[in-house]
Parts: structure tokens; sequence; C-alpha cells
């Protein structure tokens, strides 16, 4: 992350929009769910859309990075398909939202701890 915000020449703040790895297991989303916490104290939206798409494995940072532009273009936060209960405090959301969307950030995580993060924006 920061990496990706160091080359986008971008500060945490400015991210609008987290798409999350987000696994659907314990272990996984409690610790990327700490992570964006303690990064993102502005609490940008944070969804992940495996719950519409499953987790196709490699392709998931693809489909994440093209759930982020999607987010830009129509300035809406995609749904957590399938979540009725968060279990994090982040700012999620159960539905589809509309808000000022300029920087989303996608996290797309590995096996074996090969862990990417791209910044993308208007």
């Amino acid at each position: 992350m920061n990496t990706s915000l160091g080359r986008s020449n971008l500060t945490a703040e400015a991210i609008d929009y987290i798409h999350a790895h987000g696994t659907g297991t314990a272990l996984n989303d409690q610790t990327e769910a700490d992570l964006i916490e303690q990064y993102f104290p502005h609490r940008p939206w944070v969804s992940s859309t495996k719950g519409a798409t499953g987790h196709t494995l490699g392709a998931s940072g693809a489909l994440g990075v093209a759930f982020c532009l999607m987010a830009l273009q129509w300035q809406t936060v995609p749904p957590n398909v399938g979540l009725r209960d968060p279990a994090f405090s982040l700012n999620i959301p159960l539905g589809p939202r509309t808000a000022a969307l300029n920087h989303s950030l996608c996290l797309s995580l590995g096996f074996g701890g090969q862990n990417g993060a791209i910044v993308v924006g208007v």
C-alpha cells in the first residue's frame, strides 16, 4: 500500500474506496480489516465483491481492479453481496451506495504472502 500510494503521489486520506480481498475467512478478513482500520482512519468505503463473483483465484486481482474502475466511473460503491451483519467497524455498504469517488485502492492477497495493491483514480 505504501508503494502504491507513493507511486501515485497520494496519501491514505485520498482513498475514497477500498476493494478488499475479503475472502470471507475469519483470520484473513480480521487481519485485512485491522490493516485497513489502522492505515485508513478516515474510514473510506470498503467492500469485497467475492460474494457476487466467488473467489476466482488468479483472476480475483483483475476483477478487483475492474470493480474499482467501474465504481469510479459510476460513482457507486459496490455492495458486499450476502453480507448481513458486518463483523468489523469499517465503512461497509450492504447495498450499492452512491458516493463521490476520486481514488480507489484494490487489495489482492495471494497464497504464500504474494500481496498486491494498486491505486486507480479519475
